[in-house]
């Protein structure tokens, strides 16, 4: 049942003929940063906490990575073909993507009238994405069973994200903090996989490769008052894709 609802994919190439397709899985986060480092000191606690009136602070931020905060993000997407030769096609790709929400520590507030780091946690909202894509991909064998490579390249849209930060040892939160804007990214990526046909124009596939997405602009309007305006100027992604469909010829 979950193949079914997840794919519809080219059967295979054949100049001339269009291809459907409906794909479904998961990228998993290799590599780049949700947010950078920063220190920034604090004068005076009591603007967060009215019971900290006088006691200053430094805040030290760590970089945290995307499998740090996000790790994998699900999707489903639908393509349309061409086939350009019997081993080769073109196609344009549609694809849904969402993270979950993610959360983690992002660093300490060193409190030095307290002798204490203490933890800042953040919580940061889900990134759902719509990427747009076009690509080529390469058929190596004619028959039931057909390796092939491709290559893909596009735009994507991001949602607005927020974050909550919080020192629970310091009765402090900073709810719906913004931090990154609704941004256009770039994508692009290889994949490699291999189609069987199981019957008449109609296979099942399964593909993997590496993938690559821009960062959103990052939203400093309330994180520059706390010193923290660079640290979300950052946010792309690469990702190893893992994705499976069933493909229709027409």
């Amino acid at each position: 049942a979950a193949i079914a609802t997840l794919t519809a994919g080219a059967a295979q190439a054949e100049a001339g003929k269009w291809s459907g397709r409906i794909v479904g899985g998961a990228d998993f986060a290799i590599g780049g940063n949700v947010h950078g480092g920063a220190n920034a000191p604090i004068a005076d606690l009591g603007a967060l906490n009215p019971g900290l009136a006088g006691v200053p602070a430094t805040l030290q931020i760590g970089s945290r990575s995307q499998s740090n905060i996000y790790g994998e993000a699900w999707g489903i997407g639908i393509e349309l073909g061409y086939g350009l030769s019997d081993r080769s096609e073109i196609f344009g790709s549609v694809r849904y993507s969402t993270t979950g929400s993610g959360s983690t520590q992002v660093g300490v507030a060193n409190v030095p009238a307290l002798n204490a780091n203490l933890p800042v946690n953040g919580v940061f909202d889900e990134q759902d994405n719509w990427a747009f894509e076009v690509g080529y991909r390469q058929y190596f064998l004619e028959g039931s069973f057909r390796p092939y490579a491709a290559a893909r390249a596009g735009l994507a849209f991001n949602n607005r994200v927020n974050a909550t930060f919080t020192v629970p040892d310091a009765a402090i939160i900073l709810s719906d903090v913004p931090f990154y804007k609704p941004s256009t990214l770039f994508t692009g990526g290889v994949d490699v996989g291999a189609a069987t046909e199981l019957g008449k124009g109609v296979s099942l596939f399964a593909e993997t490769g590496i993938r690559y997405t821009s960062g959103p602009g990052g939203d400093d309007s309330a994180l520059s008052t706390l010193g923290l305006g660079s640290i979300n100027n950052t946010g792309d992604r690469w990702d190893i894709p893992v994705r499976i469909g069933l493909g229709l010829s027409f």
